[in-house]
């Protein structure tokens, strides 16, 4: 089953695409963003705190190693809270999480393979905290949220370049251009592909008077 993505030279909407098991290796990463998700409020957030849990297929292999980090925002560069664990054989999520973080209902979550390699399955963020400051982790709300489709980023960076970037979860995923739309033709876009943090980032020129890309699954 092949999956398209298609973008025009400025950020365009993603299109829907659906994958029920993420397989990631070591040194490859997948991020959550999230902003006023659809929590289902039970209760008043005087004291909240957040956690996010990623649920993976079992069984693992001895000595998969993950690192899960949680951010306020998709823009902090810095984690507020991290956790390194080392996945047992049949280990099926890992967590991460805090007092007050997220009581704006946003934020970011990341995970990272470092040894062997696992399927992820689903996530999950949660807020907690009530009005009784000895119950600050029971359950007051809640979201859940399965992986999001592949997303370019496209970003000028100057008067002749263009940066696209796009999640090192995708690095299966092909970048081809175009000069038109409906387009007959794509070309892979040969340029070399560096890792920046958790993204595949490439640059290119913008000789071209219009330019159309898309990534693509072989």
């Amino acid at each position: 089953m092949k999956s398209v993505i298609s973008f025009l030279m400025l950020l365009c909407p993603a299109a829907v695409w659906a994958q029920p098991i993420l397989h990631l290796t070591a040194g490859q990463s997948y991020s959550y963003e999230f902003s006023t998700v659809p929590f289902v409020q039970i209760g008043a957030l005087v004291r909240p705190g957040g956690g996010g849990f990623f649920y993976f297929a079992t069984p693992h292999n001895p000595g998969v190693q993950v690192r899960v980090e949680m951010f306020e925002n998709r823009l902090d560069p810095t984690p507020s809270r991290t956790n390194c664990v080392t996945l047992g054989q049949w280990a099926p999520e890992v967590s991460v999480g805090g007092l007050d973080s997220w009581q704006d209902l946003e934020g970011r979550m990341r995970l990272t393979v470092l040894a062997g390699a696992v399927d992820l399955t689903g996530l999950e963020v949660r807020v907690f905290g009530g009005p009784d400051p000895a119950l600050n982790f029971a359950a007051y709300g809640y979201g859940q949220i399965m992986p999001p489709p592949p997303d370019l980023r496209i970003v000028r960076e100057g008067a002749a370049s263009l940066q696209i970037t796009w999640l090192t979860n995708f690095a299966d995923h092909v970048l081809e251009s175009a000069t038109s739309l409906p387009a007959a033709d794509w070309s892979t876009v040969t340029n070399a592909a560096a890792i920046v943090g958790d993204h595949l980032s490439v640059t290119v020129g913008t000789d071209a008077s219009k330019q159309f890309y898309r990534l693509r699954k072989p």
